[in-house]
């Protein structure tokens, strides 16, 4: 890993195209989670002691997503003065902060950060966001993970992934949770 620098980071730090970098999650308040360095937004997800600030870069969610394009786009207020040395906080409040956490992660590239398995509840948690960003298509790898029917044999849970299906719009996660339930309601009838 390496080291932070400290002092002026105009003067001393550059980039690979030798451009001065932003500040870095060192230099901004601590409850700022850095996903992208170089944001030009911080989405504040969330309410109260489950609020979160992520820093992510609007092209990147726009390009996962034609809603954040729109949103992030010149037409609306949130797309416009966008700018890496002073990003834009976008308020979020009725969205998950942990789903949308997972979410910015896959978008932007730091699957390795990302669990693949995850229980029922957070995994419709996610799924609810995914269908209201359009993000079907970006979550979809992610989601044959989670979405395994053999995780569990809990009837409750079952329905939530069942649900977290239909809504990631994921068709081989929803057809295999199907046949495992029905598999579990033949088991106890049997019993």
């Amino acid at each position: 890993m390496p080291s932070k620098r400290k002092g002026n980071w105009r003067a001393r730090g550059t980039n690979a195209a030798n451009t001065p970098r932003p500040p870095r999650a060192q230099d901004a308040p601590a409850l700022v989670d850095d996903i992208a360095d170089l944001g030009d937004i911080i989405l504040v997800v969330g309410i109260e002691e489950k609020q979160r600030q992520l820093r992510v870069l609007s092209h990147m969610l726009g390009a996962a997503s034609k809603t954040f394009a729109v949103m992030f786009g010149p037409v609306f207020q949130e797309g416009q003065g966008l700018d890496v040395n002073n990003p834009k906080s976008i308020p979020l409040p009725e969205d998950d902060a942990e789903a949308m956490e997972v979410l910015c992660r896959i978008i932007h590239l730091h699957n390795d950060s990302v669990s693949m398995t995850m229980s029922a509840e957070k995994v419709l948690s996610i799924a609810r966001l995914v269908d209201k960003y359009a993000l079907h298509r970006t979550v979809y790898l992610a989601a044959t993970y989670w979405l395994d029917p053999t995780s569990t044999t809990d009837i409750k849970a079952l329905g939530q992934l069942l649900v977290a299906a239909d809504l990631m719009d994921h068709h081989r996660g929803f057809r295999n949770i199907t046949e495992n339930m029905k598999t579990i309601e033949h088991a106890l009838d049997v019993a």
